[in-house]
């Protein structure tokens, strides 16, 4: 099967879900990424030259693709758009590099427009985010809105990241499935070897309040918590690392270190050199909805989480430390934060389930059947039931 696969992000970015989803779909068919088309006009204004069509073959059978931007639109003016003339420009690219198409995925509503252009072909809406409340200017939102409307009335198949997404959607759609996020096979294997080494140990994470570092990596816009960094940075000889674009004002404490974006191959190296890990965003209707992938990746390394909690979080109760308000916070301090799983099997236990190569036989099965039966396991329950064993397990 050939699939052309309409990007929220671009490949070479933070690898999420889309990269990860896009891999496992090309393990068995061929995928054609599509990543955001650059405008002339952002380029000119950036002073780059990334409006040009590239094509670049990462297996042999998954291709990442940027359409050339040259008469394409900004996305905050494509509301203004009212004929539709960009979409149609890049859809007729789309048909002259890919000469066939068996399956359209769509991973952000803003593709719409040129999705709807493919008739006779089944769409796959994969909803990961809450693009409308992402989306700061008005009348963009307002584009993103009916984007959304339209995709989650005639997309074939919905997936869904979390259980708000889920359980709205299905009232409204037959074909709904809920597919979370997960850690890399990669991190899975590395972390397995390390939890050989190391001894049965329930007891309390050494050095997690004196003397620790508490690391982050994501990116830090409006939803990073930074009153957080402020406690943290003030317990005695702390030291918080930070990774990744940074959007908003910074914290101005000498033991607080921002580092920036780094490289995807030093992800892991970073993360084992925290001692604690951070998931410190605010709280709001925007975090309910977001199922964390950082966790993923920090249990995938078996270190001890400090997260705000949130129904998405709940899932990880037993495993990572949960607060609500500062109050919180200073308990778990105080106490002691504990190791994610007490031996190899328990964490043997929960990768298994959560990595995604599981991820992506799931939604192979979906998408061979085109219907619920294919997901009557259902990931949330299977997720719940992990907990279930593992806290039996201590």
């Amino acid at each position: 099967m050939h699939i052309l696969y309409f990007a929220p992000i671009a490949f070479g970015y933070l690898k999420q879900r889309p990269q990860y989803l896009a891999e496992q779909l090309a393990r068995v068919h061929t995928v054609y990424y599509i990543e955001p088309t650059v405008s002339f006009a952002a380029s000119v204004h950036k002073n780059e030259l990334h409006y040009r069509k590239k094509i670049q073959k990462r297996s042999k059978t998954l291709y990442v693709i940027r359409l050339d931007g040259k008469f394409s639109l900004p996305y905050r003016w494509k509301y203004a758009d009212k004929y539709a003339l960009t979409a149609l420009y890049e859809y007729l690219q789309a048909i002259r590099i890919i000469k066939k198409i068996d399956l359209i995925w769509i991973g952000y509503p803003g593709w719409y427009g040129v999705a709807h252009y493919f008739r006779g072909v089944r769409v796959v809406y994969d909803v990961m985010d809450d693009y409308v409340r992402l989306t700061r200017d008005k009348k963009t939102r307002a584009y993103i809105q009916r984007s959304c409307r339209k995709l989650e009335t005639t997309a074939d198949i919905i997936l869904t990241s979390s259980a708000a997404f889920y359980e709205r959607l299905q009232r409204e759609h037959k074909h709904v499935f809920l597919v979370p996020n997960a850690m890399p096979d990669s991190y899975r294997k590395a972390g397995w070897q390390e939890a050989l080494k190391k001894k049965a140990d329930s007891g309390l994470c050494k050095n997690n309040t004196a003397h620790a570092v508490y690391g982050y990596i994501g990116v830090i816009a409006e939803w990073f918590d930074n009153t957080v960094i402020e406690y943290l940075a003030g317990c005695k000889g702390s030291r918080v690392v930070l990774a990744g674009p940074v959007l908003v004002p910074r914290v101005q404490k000498e033991n607080v270190e921002y580092i920036g974006e780094i490289p995807k191959a030093d992800v892991p190296q970073f993360i084992q050199n925290c001692d604690v890990c951070l998931y410190p965003f605010l709280p709001g209707p925007l975090l309910e909805t977001i199922n964390p992938v950082k966790i993923y990746e920090y249990l995938a390394f078996q270190k001890p989480v400090i997260a705000r909690r949130s129904r998405e979080t709940e899932q990880f109760a037993g495993m990572v430390s949960l607060y609500s308000d500062k109050k919180e916070l200073c308990q778990i301090l105080e106490a002691g934060i504990r190791q994610p799983f007490p031996d190899a099997q328990a964490y043997h236990r929960f990768a298994a389930k959560n990595c995604w190569s599981y991820r992506g036989r799931q939604i192979l099965e979906i998408l061979e059947t085109g219907t619920k039966q294919a997901g009557k396991e259902n990931i949330w329950r299977q997720q719940m039931k992990n907990r279930t064993v593992w806290e039996e397990s201590r």
